[in-house]
């Protein structure tokens, strides 16, 4: 979740936003077909939804704003917390597949 390589824990993990990096610049290790496809969106979307939801119920019971604020509020934090949030769980799915990638080799 650090954004780093899972080999050796000291390379970069993305050359932009979320493009992976070929390989690690430290170690070597290809890390460019490993492929998180979906699930990283997926469960950034479910943590987004526990986080926003409440935030969601709290503004309707108890904010005195008119609620185009609320909603404003509510967007923009969800915008700014999926951003925030996308690359270190992609970065996890990547490590997960990689460890278990590697994990069936040696067997």
């Amino acid at each position: 979740m650090l954004c780093r390589c899972p080999h050796c824990g000291k390379g970069k993990l993305y050359k932009s936003y979320l493009k992976q990096v070929d390989s690690c610049l430290s170690c070597g290790e290809p890390l460019g077909e490993i492929r998180a496809d979906d699930g990283p969106a997926w469960l950034t979307m479910f943590l987004l939804g526990a986080i926003v939801s409440p935030l969601i119920f709290f503004l309707i019971r108890y904010a005195l704003w008119p609620d185009w604020v609320s909603m404003g509020i509510v967007i923009v934090t969800t915008i700014i917390l999926t951003l925030v949030l996308l690359p270190p769980i992609k970065g996890l799915f990547i490590a997960i597949i990689w460890r278990n990638s590697h994990s069936t080799k040696k067997h």
